[in-house]
Formats: C-alpha cells, sequence, structure tokens
C-alpha cells in the first residue's frame, strides 16, 4: 500500500556506492575534501567535522566565553529538534528558552531580549522546517549584549536572508547530514568557525577514534534508500520499533568525528541537495496558493488553520517540508490521521522547556511561551519533495478544504 513519506533527502544507488568504496578506498581524503569544500561554500575559516550534528552544536556550546558569576547559561529555541536538549544536556551548561513566532517560525525577538537581560552567555538560533532566520534582528540584539549567536543550521541550507544564505551568518555554525535534512551524508555533523571563535575553539578536540570507515552507516543508510519511497515505505514505517515518524530524546555522547562513508555521501549527495530546493519551493508555493496563505494574516483564520509564511517570502525559504498550523490540537491530530498515508506529519509535540532531560539545566523563572506551545499542539507538516505526486498535492488540498465547518471545530 503507497504511504508518502513525511520528508526525503536526495540518494541514489550510484552515490552510496561511489561514497562506500571511497570509504574503504580512502577515508581520510574524504574528510579532507569534505572540510575544504565546506570551508569555501561557507566562508569558514576553520572546519570540524563530527559524528552527528548533535555532536557539532555540543562542542560549540563546551566551547563558549569564561561564564558569569551564574554559569554559563545558552539560550535556547522552546520549540525545535530534542537534540537541542541533547546538546546542552552534554556540554554541562544551563539554558533558558525563548518563544517561537507560530506564523514565520522565527526567534520572538521580546523573548530573546528577554533572555539576553537574564544573563546568556550564547543564543542558538535554528531553522524550522526550512524557514529562515531574522538574522538581522538577532545579530543585533546579541551584539548589543555581548553574546555568542550560534546559527544552528541543521534544516537550514539553502535559506536566504539579508545577511547571507543559510550556513554562512554566525561566528559559528552547525551543520547536519543526517536523513531528513535536505543534504544527507547518512549520517555526520559539521562545526564552521570564524572570526573570535576560531582562537576560541583552538583547543577543540574530538574523541579519538579508530578507523571509521562508517560501515553500519552504509548499511542503514541502503537499507533507507531501498525502503525510502512511497510504494515500499509503509512496510518500515508500520514497525513500531524502529519509531520512523516519532520525535524521540537521545541522550549525548562525547563528540567524535565523521565516519569515511559520511564524509564520502555528503560530497556525492551535495549538488543533488541543493538543485532539490528549486523543487521544493515549487511544490511549496503551488500548495500554498491551493491553500489561500497570502488570506492569512494570524494563527486561526475561518477554516481553523494557517500556512506559515517565510521572512522574504518562498524565494527565502528551502522548505524541507511546508508548515500548517491548526487553530486546535484537536484539528491538527484529526488531519494528520486523515492525512498520514499522504505525507502529512504532526511535529515535535513537545516544546523543550517542559522535555524531562531539560528539567534539571532549566534555569528559574520561565517565561510564557505561547507560541512554542501552540506549535507543539497543533502545527502539521506536509510534504513538498520530489517524490509527491500531483494527485497526491490535489489530495491534501482537497481534505483540508472539505470540513464544512472548519478544522476548528474538529475536537
Amino acid at each position: 500500500m503507497r504511504r508518502q513519506l513525511p520528508v526525503y533527502s536526495p540518494l541514489d544507488a550510484g552515490a552510496i556506492a561511489s561514497a562506500t568504496i571511497a570509504a574503504v578506498r580512502g577515508g581520510d581524503r574524504e574528510r579532507t575534501a569534505l572540510q575544504q569544500e565546506l570551508g569555501v561554500r561557507f566562508e569558514a575559516e576553520r572546519v570540524i567535522l563530527t559524528g552527528s550534528g548533535t555532536q557539532a552544536l555540543q562542542l560549540a556550546l563546551s566551547h563558549l566565553p569564561p561564564p558569569g558569576p551564574g554559569g554559563t547559561v545558552v539560550g535556547l529555541p522552546a520549540y525545535s529538534c530534542y537534540d537541542l536538549v541533547t546538546a546542552a544536556v552534554g556540554a554541562e551548561v544551563r539554558v533558558r528558552f525563548y518563544d517561537i513566532d507560530p506564523v514565520s517560525l522565527t526567534p520572538d525577538m521580546e523573548s530573546v531580549r528577554e533572555v539576553l537581560r537574564a544573563g546568556a552567555s550564547a543564543v542558538v538560533a535554528g531553522n524550522l522546517h526550512g524557514f529562515p532566520l531574522n538574522w538581522g534582528e538577532l545579530r543585533s540584539a546579541c551584539e548589543a549584549a555581548g553574546v555568542v549567536l550560534i546559527e544552528d543550521a541543521a534544516q537550514g541550507v539553502g535559506t536566504a536572508t539579508d545577511e547571507g544564505p543559510g550556513g554562512t551568518l554566525g561566528e559559528v555554525t552547525v551543520l547536519s547530514f543526517g536523513r531528513g535534512k535536505g543534504w544527507t551524508g547518512g549520517g555526520g555533523g559539521a562545526l564552521l568557525l570564524r572570526r573570535g571563535a576560531v582562537g576560541r575553539m583552538a583547543d577543540a578536540r574530538l574523541a579519538e577514534a579508530t578507523r571509521s570507515v562508517g560501515t553500519r552507516h552504509s548499511v542503514v543508510t541502503t537499507a533507507a534508500w531501498t525502503l525510502g519511497r512511497p510504494t515500499l515505505y509503509g512496510l518500515p514505517a508500520a514497525i513500531p520499533g524502529l519509531g520512523l515518524g516519532e520525535t524521540r530524546y537521545r541522550d549525548p555522547v562525547r563528540p567524535g568525528p565523521i565516519s569515511f562513508f559520511s564524509a564520502a555521501l555528503a560530497r556525492r549527495t551535495a549538488s543533488s541537495a541543493a538543485a532539490a530546493v528549486a523543487h521544493r519551493r515549487h511544490r511549496a508555493r503551488r500548495l500554498a496558493e491551493h491553500l489561500g496563505a497570502s488570506n492569512a494574516n494570524d494563527v486561526g483564520d475561518d477554516r481553523g488553520f494557517v500556512v506559515c509564511e517565510p521572512l522574504g517570502g518562498a524565494d527565502a525559504a528551502s522548505f524541507l517540508r511546508l508548515p500548517v498550523v491548526f487553530e486546535n490540537a484537536g484539528g491538527a491530530a484529526a488531519f494528520a490521521r486523515m492525512a498520514q498515508g499522504l505525507g502529512a506529519a504532526l511535529s515535535y509535540p513537545l516544546p523543550l522547556h517542559r522535555l524531562g532531560p531539560a528539567q534539571p539545566i532549566q534555569m528559574d523563572g520561565v517565561q510564557k511561551l505561547t507560541g512554542s506551545e501552540r506549535l507543539a499542539s497543533s502545527l502539521v507538516t506536509l510534504p513538498t519533495h520530489e517524490f509527491v505526486t500531483a494527485e497526491e498535492e490535489e489530495s491534501i488540498t482537497t481534505l483540508l478544504a472539505r470540513n464544512p465547518s472548519g478544522w476548528r471545530s474538529t475536537s
């Protein structure tokens, strides 16, 4: 039975085979070449390749400027991937959470300023679903406070801002080559350093590793490629133990190097990942137009949902998915259940400040985080990748439109 994937990163058998051979024959060369290519593309002075994007962020948080009397405190978005908490726990820092605007999916600036006034040592700003950041405002606020601003571009490659393209914006930038990030190596990540961060992290070291060919990454990536298509995806998705589509917290590990295979595969998928951005923008624009996104100015119109709109318009986003925010949790859950076979999916089910592992490291005095609460309960994402057919696109928009009383009344 056909079941659409919620998200997809371009991948083919030739790239997997070539990366596997390269990893066995000369993996160190692949790592060096990827470092050089990332440095040129993202204008970085130093590139540290890590076992994951989470490890890259953990490494960055472990090398912040000397803390104040209250220790190292990091401002994190209250709505994002759970791996941000994993990185903070691993780096042994305290956190304060700031809110996210539920329409543009950007940091709420008044909430960010409140975190800065409370004495944060650094702020992490990350893209959600390929939406651009309000980087100019963030940079100005953090510079005025003398605080490090870290760009988490795990979901941001292919986005654009007035300050530059995603991945080039901060003194410190985090990349991820995990599955579902738009650009995959089957695993791995990178920490990109510029200006003052280069000196600050001069002593940054990864865990010693034996010759890391990445056999497991190769096997898992091959299986994911084989089953990661609509005609077969229903098989692994039906196995509860695999946890496909589930958001889970993962304990931190000591940052280590990227595997040879992941470095080689990331190099071989870079061009196809870049080309896929234009396709996803086209798909997202079509879906948004069919859903009447231009008529919605706040969360919840007469239909009970609103299509999120990126700052700078569609050309500024890479649209890993198209986010839709429902007026209530019941409407979101009902639609996600009905459209599951079409690739619709609920997003992160808990805001980070309510995540269990965040409680011991969270500073007192949590501010109201209403935008993040709404996103956790009511955000559904629609697929934008190349496997989505015109018929599936029409089915998604028809299903959203067919509830005559609007999704706001669904319980």
